[in-house]
């Protein structure tokens, strides 16, 4: 085994020097690969690792805010494939390969639901071959399984054998993923407490660090971000009244304009509509919603209005 000089100390160099550094790092290694020289690979290697990761704190230290000490040692990514970094003798350092690929945690999301919430990585990876894998949505809690990846990418992506080998792979994809993006996406409607301001939260919600996303079957309400017809639209909703008695209409018509205020001002009760078959009762409370949000339906208010003049014909008949 050659012996190499220490790695340099990064403290002691300016960012110029450090950038230059791994300039010249770079081209020595693109000669060991030619040359077959693994001692020097892995050497040189290193070399760039702590060399990327001096500058990302001077960077942080010339912006004035902070910057985390990160290190992917003793795990990097050689011809492709993420690499372990073991000290088999003194002065000798050797690559042992985990898999055939290469991954990286592109980014970091918490999905809250309202009810609770749980957090998932988006996995970007790549074969050793150079094909791209798809994209891997996993969550947290089955991250560190590594039973994803054939789920995932299916039989090319292969995780080498070995006790620990899951475990190092685990830790090498976190340790070189320290630029992942983090998202707070809400998958539910209604109001939310966000930081200190109150937000209802639709499929057309908007906002600068957070996010809505409600799946195929929400993903039509919508709040329009200024109203096109608040009077015509309180109208109609009103009009619901008419349907039917007081006694049944007034709860039915209270209980739609106040399930919204239920994250803000939680309430332990429900309506009950009770009747006989064939007494509308199915009309009656899907009318008492469509009267409440048929102007909150995204591109549907149309159908919404259509409904509810059928409801209130039916009523008269």
């Amino acid at each position: 085994m050659t012996e190499f000089e220490p790695h340099p100390d990064c403290d002691d160099m300016t960012a110029d020097e450090i950038r230059a550094a791994i300039n010249d790092a770079e081209q020595d290694l693109k000669l060991a690969r030619e040359v077959g020289n693994e001692d020097l690979k892995v050497w040189l290697t290193q070399k760039i690792r702590l060399l990327e990761a001096g500058l990302a704190r001077r960077n942080g230290n010339n912006n004035g805010g902070e910057c985390e000490q990160f290190s992917s040692y003793p795990y990097g990514v050689e011809d492709g494939r993420i690499v372990r970094y073991q000290s088999v003798k003194e002065g000798q350092v050797v690559s042992s390969p985990l898999c055939n690929f290469s991954a990286q945690i592109a980014e970091e999301v918490l999905l809250d639901d309202g009810a609770e919430s749980h957090r998932e990585f988006v996995i970007q990876g790549c074969l050793d071959t150079n094909a791209a894998l798809t994209q891997a949505r996993v969550t947290a809690a089955r991250f560190p399984s590594m039973n994803w990846v054939g789920e995932a990418w299916g039989r090319r992506a292969i995780v080498n054998a070995g006790t620990s080998t899951k475990d190092h792979l685990r830790a090498a994809i976190q340790k070189l993923s320290p630029n992942a993006r983090d998202r707070s996406v809400f998958a539910h409607t209604g109001w939310r407490k966000i930081g200190n301001r109150w937000t209802y939260l639709s499929g057309s919600t908007a906002g600068g660090n957070f996010e809505v996303e409600l799946g195929t079957e929400l993903v039509r309400y919508g709040m329009p971000a200024v109203a096109e017809d608040p009077v015509g639209a309180m109208k109609l909703s009103l009009s619901f009244l008419r349907l039917a008695p007081l006694r049944i209409t007034a709860p039915l018509f209270a209980a739609c304009y106040r399930a919204p205020l239920c994250a803000a001002y939680p309430q332990d009760l429900s309506v009950w509509l009770e009747g006989r078959t064939g007494s509308l009762k199915s009309t009656d409370g899907k009318a008492g919603l469509l009267s409440a949000r048929h102007h909150h339906l995204h591109r549907r208010g149309a159908s919404a209005r259509a409904k509810l003049a059928r409801a209130n014909h039916r009523h008269r008949a």
